[in-house]
């Protein structure tokens, strides 16, 4: 009597195992780099639970690539497996890795991706699409430019560049493209070299510049060793820099005094030696007749 009713037991424990519905669940357990850099790949791994159960038949898990994201050409995105095999190590779940590429130009934040998983030949077949969130900081940098001197007397234009992100930058160059508003007299390009985070660097550049803005490239490599460029401008008023002019006024008011005093000066020379002469004369009479 105790054999049948334990016997009996164990057949109504494995009834609802056997019947069960299969029921498929994933979440993302693990992001490195976290956060993601653009520009560079990120590791991502997937859990999918509910295969143990053989309900499930076959499951399929594929990655869908969407920007920022994707995949190497190599690589695959899709991961199928037969239900209920799960067991050698004693998970009843699926971890599946991902190596994705994060593209140079996509934007800080959370950017989702997608999953779709399904059962294939199961008698309530699934097909699940699921959104997860990459986390991406964005490793771009800011500049600050402004006019910092400007000498007429050379033509030397000088700009100073603070970098105001939060990363250092390597090769950092200035490039002053060809406008109305700056006639280039040397090389349109400044090697300035590594700016650090908060600091500022100078480039210096031989033209003459026109009242109004004037337009520029900052060409840098960031972090990552991606090279980007950022489009900049100033504005240039003659009136900023008024140290010629005025230098220039007084060596007129100067040259103006000169051209005063120079006659003047002569004239009383000329009076001198006209008298110096006039008494030379008269002793050389005197002595002549004896006086």
């Amino acid at each position: 009597m105790k054999k049948s009713v334990s016997l009996i037991f164990v057949l109504f424990a494995t009834i609802p195992f056997a019947f069960a519905a299969c029921n498929l669940d994933a979440v993302l357990i693990n992001q490195d780099p976290y956060p993601a850099i653009p520009g560079s790949y990120v590791k991502v791994v997937f859990q999918l639970t509910g295969i143990e159960n053989p309900e499930c038949k076959k499951v399929s898990f594929e990655l869908k690539e969407s920007y920022p994201f994707s995949l190497d050409p190599e690589a695959t995105n899709k991961v199928e497996v037969i239900a209920g095999t799960y067991v050698k190590d004693y998970n009843p779940y699926l971890l599946i890795p991902y190596q994705i590429r994060v593209d140079k130009e996509a934007l800080q934040g959370e950017n989702p991706i997608k999953v779709l998983y399904n059962t294939i030949g199961s008698e309530k077949p699934l097909s699940i699409e699921k959104e997860f969130n990459i986390t991406i900081e964005d490793e771009k940098v800011d500049f600050e430019v402004h006019i910092k001197d400007y000498k007429k007397e050379t033509d030397t234009f000088t700009l100073e560049i603070i970098n105001i992100g939060e990363s250092d930058v390597e090769g950092l160059t200035v490039e002053i493209v060809g406008q109305e508003n700056f006639k280039l007299l040397g090389p349109e390009r400044t090697i300035v070299g590594k700016v650090n985070s908060n600091e500022e660097e100078t480039a210096t550049f031989k033209g003459l510049p026109k009242e109004g803005e004037i337009n520029f490239e900052i060409i840098y490599t960031d972090q990552i060793g991606v090279r980007r460029t950022i489009e900049k401008s100033v504005i240039f008023n003659p009136k900023n820099f008024p140290g010629e002019k005025k230098k220039s006024t007084i060596s007129s008011g100067n040259s103006f005094i000169l051209g005063l005093l120079i006659p003047i000066v002569g004239y009383f020379i000329y009076i001198k030696l006209k008298k110096r002469k006039e008494k030379q004369r008269r002793e050389l009479i005197k002595r002549h007749h004896g006086l």
